[in-house]
Order: C-alpha cells, then structure tokens, then sequence
C-alpha cells in the first residue's frame, strides 16, 4: 500500500510539471480584449515555465479549433462555455471584463436593453456568445465574422443595430473619424471574461488559479490589462 501511494505521489508531482518549457497555442479574435487578456496569460504562465501564444482568429473559428483540439484552449471567453464545450476547463479567476454595447446609426432609436434589439434588424459576430444568447429570438438577426463587416453593415444601412464590445466599436471609430455612428450609453450586458483549457491539461488548473488570484490580488493582473495599447 505504501509502495502505491507513493506511486501516485510521484505521477502526480511529474504531471504538475510536466508542460513546463512547452508552448501552448490559443485561438482568438485579434481584438483589444483578447490582446489585453493574453498579456495577463503570458505572465501567468511564465511562471510555470510554459509559453503561451495566441493564433488570430475569428471568434467562430476560435471555437471550432479549440473543440476540436487543435488548439490548447480559449484564452478568454464568458462563463458557462464549458457547458456547450466539456472538453475545455474553465479557470475560475476572472482575468477581463467586457461591456456589450449596442451601436446605430439613427441616435433616435429607442435601443436601451436587449428587448428593445427586437423591431430592427440587428447585427452580431459569428462565436460571440453573449451577442448569440441574446438575440436568439429576435427575428431579423444577421451574422458576420469579423466586427469590421458588422460595421460596414451598419455604415450603409443594412442593419439598423451593431451589437459588439465596447472596446471593438472604439477601435474602428479611431480608424474610420469621418464616420458617425452612435454608442447608446447604457451597456446591453457587463461580463467577466476567463481563461479555457483543454482537459488534456488539466493538472496545470490548480497551480494557475493560484498564479492568477494572486495576480489579481496584488493589483498586477490589472497592471497589464492597463498597459496594453489599444492600437
């Protein structure tokens, strides 16, 4: 019995280090939020010894290769993705946030929460599962895949309402000044984001909760999110 346990002592020591000096690849759209939430992600992870880098991807085909195993994880999605995903593990530190907010072109729409998205038609990105959730019972729903073609929706009238992150509309009203759109103030929906990974690395979970709540805790976490250039 004791040779046993300390069998399992051993293998389990191995698997707590095992990755260590691997790279681990994550898919993600190449937007503001997910470059901020991968900074907090390669600190963390470096100090297990493990680099992490992200593939650019769009949303969609983010979770189509995370799903599949191609890819390690997601490095940050909203909660409860493990339910439709149970190959991915979610780490129960928050490690972003983000604000669904609606954008239009006419300021004199009455948009305030999601139940008034429903007489207009509304745009939303493939794989955003907040925008998805939401608006799966609105009956005039368009979907792209890139924030980039919601906009140009929405630039030449074809739809009436963008829903995206408050950080994606930021980022094309800097590239596009001569444009207007209006940002209705109130968020449709404010939502910590997590980090994912495959079950395959599993044994890593309890070591990078700690790594991230004591990041979190001292104040670091919040550092690199706020020194991430928005670009």
């Amino acid at each position: 019995m004791r040779i046993l346990t300390s069998f399992v002592l051993l293998f389990c020591c191995f698997a707590a280090t095992a990755s260590a000096g691997e790279i681990l690849e994550f898919g993600m759209p190449d937007d503001y939020i997910n470059r901020q939430s991968l900074a907090v992600l390669k600190a963390a992870y470096s100090r297990l010894g493990i680099e992490v880098e992200g593939k650019p991807m769009p949303a969609g085909r983010a979770l189509i290769e995370s799903k599949e195993g191609r890819t390690d994880g997601e490095v940050g999605r909203i909660k409860a993705l493990e339910t439709q995903l149970p190959n991915l593990v979610r780490i129960p530190v928050p490690i972003n946030h983000l604000r669904g907010m609606a954008c239009i072109h006419d300021p004199t729409l009455p948009v305030s929460d999601w139940k008034s998205l429903a007489p207009y038609r509304v745009g939303i990105c493939r794989g955003v599962r907040f925008a998805e959730a939401h608006t799966r019972e609105l009956r005039r729903v368009v979907s792209r895949t890139t924030p980039e073609e919601l906009m140009e929706l929405l630039d030449s009238h074809r739809v009436d309402v963008v829903v995206l992150t408050e950080s994606n509309i930021r980022a094309w009203k800097e590239a596009h000044p001569y444009k207007t759109v209006t940002v209705c103030p109130k968020p449709l929906i404010e939502v910590h984001i997590y980090h994912y990974l495959n079950r395959k690395y599993v044994h890593l979970v309890p070591q990078l909760t700690a790594i991230l709540q004591e990041m979190l805790n001292s104040g670091e976490l919040d550092s690199i999110l706020e020194s991430v250039a928005v670009r």
